[in-house]
């Protein structure tokens, strides 16, 4: 008779445990996590949409970059924020300024021309245009900022 919890067991134990993890992430986790988090993604959208964060001299020239990024479908939307005090360095001293955050929603394969269309709209030598990911949020919300951006008709 065959000792239970032999080394064959231990083997065996250990490949199931494998091939039910392997079951587990591939075909049970990218149904459930989703619905565990309250919110149902493509993962391309979870991957693909951004957040840019910018700061302006003021709330015109906010209007001026954010009207003209919304028109030529670089980005789906602009908020321009409250008016905040800035302290930086700048050639060797801090300096204190009125700035005007702005936050836009576009996509990571626009980022690039966001920034270099920001360049030449901004008064700004060395402008703040920063992206962050959005790992999770309204589906829906998700997919219009990828339709918008790409509405290039």
């Amino acid at each position: 008779m065959e000792r239970i919890g032999g080394p064959r067991d231990v083997v065996l134990s250990a490949a199931l445990s494998l091939i039910v993890d392997a079951l587990w992430c591939d075909l049970i986790t990218p149904v459930i996590d989703p619905i565990l988090m309250g919110v149902l993604l493509k993962e391309e959208l979870m991957t693909e949409a951004v957040l840019l964060y910018m700061t302006v001299s003021s709330d015109d020239e906010g209007r001026r970059i954010g009207k003209a990024l919304v028109e030529e479908n670089l980005v789906a939307c602009v908020n321009l924020l409250a008016p905040m005090t800035s302290l930086f360095q700048w050639e060797g001293a801090v300096q204190e300024e009125t700035e005007v955050p702005v936050v836009a929603k576009t996509t990571k394969d626009r980022v690039d021309a966001v920034v270099d269309r920001v360049r030449t709209l901004h008064s700004y030598e060395v402008p703040c245009v920063v992206a962050v990911p959005i790992c999770a949020g309204d589906a829906g919300f998700l997919s219009w900022i990828g339709e918008t951006v790409r509405n290039t008709g």
